[in-house]
């Protein structure tokens, strides 16, 4: 347990704490979820110990400063608290433009990535939409069968159609919102064989 020399040492440790965990978290999350679509949310627990090893470092940090015996300067408290407000502010900002982002779907797995006509397609993301409301899944502007459909996997058919070599497989929720375009391709059986 670490105990402040003063009131002033604690605000300092938690300040800066916020700002690190806001700088840190918010462009984690964006490129792990939205840009990257290398997983479909960061969990609590990952964003409680985030927070955690922030507030270790910066608490280390401020011990090691406090060492040298030296205080802050006006200037020094101002620039920190200049820094709180602006991070706040665009944590602030970039909550509400990532609940908006969440109305989008987003397809992270296609498993195959190629079918043939009567094959399923089983598709794994977020935001896809209640069972009751399903959606469409398209690969271009071939509609695939829905077989089952969940918030976070839908498995589709495809239909008998023309085989089309390379195409965009994605995904319309029922609030009409499109999702990422994923690379997919219908071979026609024949090729397959030899």
């Amino acid at each position: 347990m670490v105990f402040f020399k003063d009131l002033s040492s604690a605000v300092l440790v938690s300040v800066i704490t916020i700002i690190s965990y806001i700088l840190l978290i918010i462009p984690l999350e964006y490129f792990l979820t939205e840009y990257f679509l290398l997983i479909p949310e960061i969990s609590s627990r990952v964003k409680t110990f985030i927070f955690l090893v922030v507030f270790l470092v910066v608490n280390f940090l401020t011990i090691r400063f406090q060492r040298k015996n030296r205080k802050l300067n006006a200037k020094e408290i101002f620039l920190i608290g200049v820094i709180l407000i602006m991070s706040l502010l665009v944590f602030k900002r970039y909550q509400s433009f990532y609940q908006t982002l969440q109305e989008y779907p987003r397809i992270y797995q296609v498993s195959p990535s190629w079918g043939i006509q009567g094959s399923l397609i089983t598709i794994k993301g977020k935001n896809f939409g209640p069972p009751w409301k399903p959606g469409r899944v398209l690969v271009n502007q071939v509609e695939l069968n829905i077989k089952r459909w969940q918030p976070k996997e839908v498995i589709v058919e495809l239909p008998v159609t023309s085989p089309n070599p390379d195409g965009k497989l994605y995904l319309i929720n029922d609030k009409n919102k499109k999702s990422n375009l994923v690379d997919f391709q219908i071979k026609d059986p024949d090729d397959l064989l030899n």
